[in-house]
């Protein structure tokens, strides 16, 4: 469970610029929920501070009982490598490694084997020995989700990951999101696509914090 309670977060100059204001929201295992709302809502941001990449200015993130702004930075890393994997809207992929070494980098210690396994996962088995630069953006995408289950995390965190996606592929990654939540898992993703729609169990529309 993580639960953020009326977190804001400001950027600019002396906090000029409000992104976030006094958001609350509980995510729990076995959910799938869409963020979503106009640009500049601040669905990102919250995203951010839900998987432990950003500090609010204000209010508290508590994951699984425990506070996390109470912790120092290296406490809040080690929790965020263990227990969140992140999907990112571009893949960040390295094109030149394979498809299962860039599932490797994910966790210390990991194996060829793990990585097959989380890219079995999300059907990509066949292709752990190709270069990422010759698959295509949605084999990329679940390539990026496979590196995100590679530690086996307990949330899952996704930021438009379907923005360049035909409607298969988009498809075929909001199954891959929504099974995550099926196992129990804790999965976020912040959208403008409405194609998400049909998978998710919940949704959160935030507004301009301005």
């Amino acid at each position: 469970m993580i639960e953020l309670r009326n977190v804001s977060k400001s950027y600019g100059r002396s906090g000029t610029m409000p992104a976030l204001a006094q958001t609350s929201v509980l995510f729990e295992r076995g959910q799938f929920v869409w963020i979503s709302g106009p640009s500049g809502s601040g669905k990102s941001t919250l995203l951010g501070i839900g998987a432990l990449l950003l500090r609010s200015d204000s209010g508290d993130v508590i994951f699984d009982g425990k506070k996390v702004d109470a912790e120092g930075s290296s406490e809040r890393d080690r929790l965020r490598r263990r227990s969140v994997g992140i999907v990112p809207q571009s893949s960040r992929l390295f094109p030149e490694l394979t498809a299962s070494q860039n599932v490797m980098l994910a966790r210390r210690r990991s194996s060829v084997v793990d990585a097959v396994s989380a890219l079995d996962r999300v059907g990509l088995g066949e292709f752990a020995h190709r270069k990422t630069k010759t698959l295509s953006g949605g084999q990329q995408q679940r390539v990026s989700i496979a590196r995100a289950l590679a530690k086996k995390p307990a949330a899952v965190f996704a930021d438009e990951v379907s923005s360049s996606l035909d409607d298969q592929n988009a498809e075929s990654v909001y199954r891959l999101l929504r099974a995550l939540a099926d196992d129990g898992r804790i999965v976020v993703a912040a959208s403008h696509d409405h194609r998400i729609e049909a998978f998710v169990t919940s949704r959160l529309m935030l507004e301009s914090a301005t």
